[in-house]
């Protein structure tokens, strides 16, 4: 299987190693672009991957899901103050 290039996070499948800052760096360019539908939209990517069969390139995704959570859930909700 080839390697493909997600043009949105550019994230390539087919990949063993790809480094935690580069899912990070994915996962803030998606919280910027689709704010609390980042998880969403990921999550259909990896959908895609896994129905064609690219297991690593589902895996990625899978990833990139859990830091946009963990990204999330330190940013403060609608209403909360910053101290």
């Amino acid at each position: 299987m080839g390697v493909g290039v997600h043009p949105t996070v550019g994230v390539a499948s087919g990949q063993s190693m790809i480094s935690d800052i580069d899912i990070y760096r994915s996962a803030k360019l998606l919280i910027d672009r689709h704010g609390k539908d980042a998880a969403i939209h990921a999550a259909a990517q990896a959908d895609k991957f896994l129905a064609d069969g690219d297991i690593d390139g589902q895996r990625v995704w899978r990833r990139i899901i859990e830091a946009i959570d963990a990204l999330q859930s330190e940013r403060p909700s609608e209403g909360e103050k910053h101290h």
